[in-house]
């Protein structure tokens, strides 16, 4: 039988914290204190993130990992057009309020950068 993940103790907080300099780690959790989501930025993502902030795509893998939790990259392009990864989330629910947390943990991460939608595009392959 599979073990649950969402029973699993979180105290990744202070291990990214000490493993990545920089490192900007989110765990979000429900009422009950029930892991929903952990967003991470180390300080050679957020140096990307200032120096290429044009223009961001996110992206979702599904089959990344054996926990069957959406693996989501958040990517922006360099002046050479290739991808520079700025942020990894992994989500439980893909839910209104995961999303936005999840955006909300890119925003804060990133103070100096202002982040506005100038437009979206979506894709839902099966």
């Amino acid at each position: 039988m599979a073990k649950s993940y969402i029973s699993v103790p979180l105290h990744l907080d202070l291990y990214f914290c000490q493993c990545f300099s920089e490192a900007d780690v989110q765990v979000l959790r429900d009422d009950g204190e029930n892991f929903k989501g952990l967003y991470l930025q180390d300080g050679r993502m957020k140096a990307s993130f200032r120096s290429y902030p044009e223009i961001v795509f996110i992206d979702a893998k599904y089959k990344l990992l054996n926990l069957q939790l959406p693996v989501y990259i958040i990517l922006c392009e360099d002046s050479n057009g290739q991808s520079e990864v700025v942020a990894v989330c992994l989500l439980v629910a893909e839910d209104k309020s995961s999303m936005t947390w999840m955006l909300d943990a890119v925003a804060i991460g990133n103070p100096e950068r202002h982040m506005r939608k100038a437009s979206h595009c979506g894709s839902k392959q099966q």
